[in-house]
């Protein structure tokens, strides 16, 4: 059981790693996931009889990685989960499969704490809302951000074309619905939905306070 939980931890390890490196909102959740992989190798590897325990909790964990993913994710999830399951089953690991669902709702319970989503700051110096023509909707769901929405945002932050004092507020959300066409921007009050913005497609949107789609 012992090197099932270390094959599982170095992989998940793994995975919490990469999503930290390239989903910014998560960098946070990815700290507390790897203590708590860490902090569960430890207790298995001391106290072999929570072992399965252990396994069950992080094999949850990684499923509920999966499952956020995308939408495309779910299924395979359920049919491999259901796999498992039936093996687990069969070998009398009731134990692990108690702990599943707990490792899951560890992984739901810290991305509703943890996840942070950057915004630019809309106020002035002495806390009022300023004024603003457009207001812009970056989409910040993990795939947009895989597809470069981070890099949108800061080239935002340096340019004095989307600052608040040439009329113009952007925040980020969360998934807007468009994954397969990110990164995406929606401009209000025009209603202009933009998929697929590049850098290059950044000084096409204002031109003497009009918006323009890409």
């Amino acid at each position: 059981m012992l090197w099932a939980l270390t094959a599982i931890s170095v992989s998940s390890g793994l995975i919490y790693l990469w999503r930290g490196y390239r989903i910014v909102t998560e960098r946070i959740v990815v700290a507390a996931l790897l203590a708590v992989t860490v902090g569960l190798w430890f207790l298995g590897f001391f106290m072999h009889r929570l072992a399965p325990s252990a396994l069950g909790i992080e094999v949850g964990s990684v499923a509920g990685v999966f499952w956020v993913w995308s939408d495309r994710a779910q299924m395979p999830v359920l049919v491999i989960g259901a796999i498992l399951a039936g093996i687990m089953a069969h070998l009398n690991q009731f134990m692990l499969l108690a702990m599943v669902p707990l490792g899951v709702g560890i992984l739901v319970l810290g991305r509703s704490l943890w996840m942070r989503f950057p915004e630019f700051d809309a106020r002035g110096t002495r806390g009022k809302i300023r004024p603003y023509r457009h207001h812009v909707l970056l989409c910040y769901g993990d795939r947009c951000q895989l597809r470069g929405a981070d890099l949108l945002l800061e080239a935002m932050g340096h340019s004095p074309t989307w600052k608040i004092g040439n009329g113009v507020r952007v925040t980020t959300s969360e998934c807007l619905g468009y994954c397969q066409q990110g990164p995406v921007l929606w401009v209000e009050p025009e209603a202009t939905l933009s998929t697929a913005v590049r850098l290059r497609d950044l000084p096409q949107f204002f031109d003497k306070g009009d918006v323009k789609c890409p």
